[in-house]
């Protein structure tokens, strides 16, 4: 449960990176 100590220290960069990350991730997830 470590990642969850993690979210709150995110800055709207990192999370903003997170989700163009996630967009990219998103095809290969299917």
């Amino acid at each position: 449960m470590e990642n969850t100590e993690r979210i709150p220290m995110l800055t709207d960069e990192k999370f903003d990176r997170i989700e163009q990350f996630a967009e990219l991730v998103k095809p290969l997830q299917k």
